[in-house]
């Protein structure tokens, strides 16, 4: 209206009639441009828009990719893009507050990784020659046949598990983690899911861990003390010392008091070693072979496969059964020995 009063007096003031003209001219056009309420309401929806996908590229730049796993990563990445799209369908000014805000607070909550690398042997594989664990197992196709459709790396062992408890107790209620590894036959390990990683990527955030290794058919180990690990791959070398491991002699002596392994021998994985008795682990080894047939060594991927060649042996040379008494001693077959780890 105020442009409208404006012509008039610009009107009423012309002295000529093209003065009028454009007095007239420059009122209608002013009142024209004007918004209508619906107008100024979709401007400033749009320009709400504009700003709430500013807020969100700048949320999603004050994240670093290399602090969280491949897959929390891309689950990031998918609420800021969830969040993008809920914006642009947003019809009020609140739906695009509110999609802003669910984004954001979604990214916060995604998990940051920390990155493992451990050393560790086994015993029953590891030649005290060579100083290397054999790879048996994959040479012959075993681990082919028992992980179908993974990459196997050409120097693996077996698969381990790579867990990780809460620095404040021992206790195994405060496991926080558990992921896969593939086991080399130097005692360094690989990402399961991308071998060309030497470490694994465990989603939570830094801090105090302690450390536990498992293998089918050995004893689990875990670290004497709690370790710090972040975002850079923290190293832990179980090889080099019992006092590297938890609990009173935890690992073999594989090398003179220099080399140390994870006692082999648990062919059911129920964390201890038995001759005799129920559940044992001879007993396990000879149900795999069969009783009839004990003198036949049967191949494949068995837990009573304490030297992991391939073969699981009853007698003769290199046999199962030899490893599970040298684990425990002639002369105290029927004293189980037990996992350290809490």
């Amino acid at each position: 209206t105020g442009h409208k009063t404006t012509g008039d007096a610009n009107i009423d003031a012309a002295i000529t009639t093209g003065d009028v003209t454009t007095a007239q001219n420059t009122a209608t056009a002013a009142m024209a441009a004007v918004q209508t309420l619906a107008q100024e309401a979709a401007a400033t929806l749009a320009a709400a828009k504009v700003t709430a996908h500013g807020v969100l590229t700048t949320a999603l730049a004050g994240y670093t990719e290399a602090n969280y796993s491949g897959s929390n990563w891309i689950i990031l990445t998918g609420h800021k893009t969830t969040g993008d799209a809920n914006i642009d369908a947003a019809i009020t000014t609140g739906d695009v507050t509110t999609a802003q805000n669910t984004a954001t607070v979604a990214m916060s909550k995604v998990s940051t990784c920390v990155r493992l690398s451990v050393k560790v042997l086994l015993q029953g594989p590891y030649n005290t020659t060579t100083g290397l664990m054999n790879t048996s197992l994959n040479t012959g196709g075993y681990l082919a046949s028992h992980f179908t459709g993974v990459t196997i790396p050409y120097r693996a062992v077996d698969s381990i598990k790579i867990e990780i408890r809460n620095a404040s107790t021992t206790a195994s209620s405060t496991i926080l983690k558990s992921v896969p590894a593939w086991l080399m036959a130097d005692g360094s390990i690989r990402s399961f899911t991308d071998t060309s990683k030497g470490y694994v990527t465990i989603d939570t955030t830094a801090g105090r861990f302690y450390i536990v290794v498992r293998h089918r058919n050995h004893l689990a180990i875990m670290s004497k003390d709690s370790v710090v690990i972040g975002s850079d791959s923290t190293n832990y070398n179980f090889t080099t010392s019992q006092s590297q491991a938890y609990g009173t002699n935890p690992m073999k002596d594989v090398a003179s008091g220099t080399v140390y392994a994870m006692w082999a021998g648990d062919a059911n994985s129920d964390g201890l070693v038995r001759f005799s008795g129920s559940s044992s682990d001879q007993s396990v080894l000879i149900a795999t072979v069969g009783t009839l047939t004990l003198g036949t060594p049967k191949s494949g991927y068995y837990g009573p496969d304490f030297n992991m060649d391939g073969l699981v042996k009853f007698s003769g040379s290199n046999s199962d059964r030899s490893v599970l008494i040298g684990v425990l001693g002639t002369n105290s077959l029927g004293i189980p020995r037990a996992t350290k780890v809490p």
